[in-house]
């Protein structure tokens, strides 16, 4: 279980580093995609990276900058 939970904090910091950088406003395709790896996670992620990968599609689907 833990390479999977690395694998998962990898795909998750990556789509951190995406939505601070804007890039579901810049490149919407590649963001859509980094969402829908993480989401393949959604039924072992916590409450918290279940939230953020909500508010991550509900960014790009609204086109709201992120704020941190």
């Amino acid at each position: 279980m833990t390479n999977l939970r690395a694998k998962i904090n990898a795909q998750m910091d990556k789509l951190q580093l995406m939505m601070e950088a804007q890039c579901h406003i810049t490149d919407r395709v590649e963001t859509e995609l980094q969402i829908s790896i993480c989401s393949g996670y959604f039924h072992v992620l916590d409450g918290e990276d279940r939230e953020y990968v909500q508010m991550a599609r509900f960014a790009l689907e609204e086109q709201t900058k992120w704020k941190v």
